[in-house]
């Protein structure tokens, strides 16, 4: 259970990292005015290269391999991705881990998944917008945690 737990929360993460980022672009960012179909945009854009905008490889979305599998570098453009993303994705595996451990029932185990995405969106954003005081931030993490 724990090695499943750990597998399924490094790919939860991979995706709320994705989906972040979308929410990001779609109502913060500097092109937030040409995206007309917002929702559209959030949940059915593809993973792109941050740089160049090109289609992420299958390959390079398995979380923390993905990475080492591009060689850390975008194969259009050849510009670095970022490392960040192989480290909260490890972290997201050893969180998952434990909590495996744990034997969660399916109740709580969704219910910590949902939790997580929740936290990790919010603190993405802010983290890019500053709009939520630190202090708050700090208590959502140790709540989260």
């Amino acid at each position: 259970m724990a090695c499943a737990a750990g597998v399924i929360f490094s790919v939860w993460h991979s995706f709320c990292d994705a989906l972040a980022w979308r929410i990001y672009t779609a109502y913060y960012s500097r092109e937030r005015k040409s995206i007309t179909g917002k929702l559209t945009f959030i949940l059915q854009q593809h993973s792109r290269c941050e740089h160049c905008g090109a289609k992420v490889s299958w390959f390079g979305l398995i979380p923390v391999l993905g990475y080492f599998f591009v060689q850390g570098r975008c194969p259009h453009c050849t510009r670095p991705v970022s490392w960040r993303f192989p480290v909260f994705e490890a972290l997201a595996l050893s969180y998952g881990a434990a909590f495996g451990a744990l034997n969660p029932t399916p109740a709580e185990f969704l219910v910590t998944l949902i939790a997580y995405a929740l936290i990790w969106i919010v603190m993405t954003i802010d983290y890019r917008v500053m709009l939520i005081p630190t202090e708050a931030i700090l208590g959502l993490l140790l709540l989260g945690i």
